[in-house]
């Protein structure tokens, strides 16, 4: 993938926030490329240099959240043992953070989806990367539980710690049973 010139970059980041940010109170259907543009501060023929609809804004902010998180667990997968309880914490731990440090661009998948595969992409990635037990059926059920802890989460304006609900999907997740943590 080619690197995006820096001033593109910077107009894309700034319309996509701006979008998210609308959302919070603003439905996608209202939003007119006109608002978004006023919003972010740029021309409309700017905004149609990158995008054709504010759908397709989302849809890529979509986009390069699960291509990230994509990228995450193919980099843990290779450095830890799903079976081991402090290697997962960590792995957990580092997803949590790194959602709560992007709040407005999980707040736009989790609450705001237009994407409604989106969660289910993201628990079949899972399913495929979390291998602590044979059963397929187990592992849905932990993850699935797992991402719907996260959407509560992020729509209750992630009102715990990481660190807190990291240690409540510990507890209910692959390592219920092993007190260690």
């Amino acid at each position: 993938m080619a690197k995006l010139d820096p001033r593109v970059r910077k107009t894309k980041s700034r319309i996509q926030h701006e979008l998210v940010l609308m959302l919070s109170y603003q439905d996608i259907n209202d939003i007119s490329i006109t608002k978004l543009c006023n919003q972010a501060q740029i021309n409309r023929s700017t905004f149609y240099k990158h995008y054709d609809s504010t759908l397709e804004v989302l849809e890529e902010i979509e986009s390069e959240v699960i291509q990230k998180f994509e990228e995450y667990l193919r980099q843990q997968r290779r450095k830890i043992d799903v079976s081991n309880r402090e290697q997962m914490w960590t792995m957990y731990l580092q997803l949590l953070q790194f959602y709560q440090s992007n709040p407005d661009m999980i707040q736009a998948l989790f609450v705001y989806p237009i994407n409604k595969t989106f969660k289910a992409d993201l628990l079949n990635f899972s399913i495929q990367y979390n291998t602590y037990t044979d059963s397929y059926y187990q592992q849905a059920y932990t993850i699935a539980g797992g991402l719907e802890m996260i959407e509560l989460w992020v729509k209750r304006d992630f009102d715990l710690s990481p660190e807190h609900l990291c240690r409540l999907m510990m507890e209910m997740g692959p390592f219920h049973d092993d007190s260690s943590k």
